[in-house]
């Protein structure tokens, strides 16, 4: 079996990383508006590859106002785009920690999972061959391993 990871993070660390986490979520979430995913999933989309043609808009929009619909809100326009600015390096750092974090959550959880089914399943085979200590040890693990399958009515 290969070891991805093997780490200890100690309770402190883990509980300052939680503080500076409730910190930046007090901080920021005045000014995080509540979007449900799937709204989310409908809007368009812009990447740093479409900023030029918004900060191009913008700028049109501002010095040539005959051409704005009268529904377009130019300082609204603006906001966002001053918006948008402000949050990508943000949304870039907490992105790149929250992928390492997810890389050792998932391996750690993989890990864990594959050596935990070889134990369960050198347990059920002691119990086949007769090995009695086992028994209970399978009896405890089998309610936990196996899934529940929902009941067709």
């Amino acid at each position: 079996m290969s070891n991805l990871i093997s780490i200890e993070i100690p309770e402190p660390v883990l509980q300052s990383v939680r503080a500076h986490i409730a910190a930046i979520n007090a901080e920021l979430n005045p000014y995080l508006p509540n979007i449900s995913p799937d709204m989310l999933d409908g809007l368009p989309k812009m990447s740093d590859g479409r900023e030029p043609f918004v900060t191009k808009a913008l700028e049109f929009a501002e010095t040539n106002p005959q051409f704005n619909p009268p529904f377009m809100d130019v300082p609204e326009l603006k906001k966002d785009v001053v918006a948008y600015r402000a949050l990508t390096p943000v949304f870039y750092e907490l992105e790149q920690v929250t992928n390492r974090v997810k890389v050792a959550y998932s391996a750690a959880g993989s890990e864990a999972y594959t050596v935990s089914l070889t134990f369960y399943n050198t347990i059920k085979q002691a119990v086949k061959v007769g090995i009695a200590a086992a028994k209970p040890l399978y009896e405890a693990l089998r309610p936990l391993f196996e899934r529940k399958k929902p009941s067709v009515q």
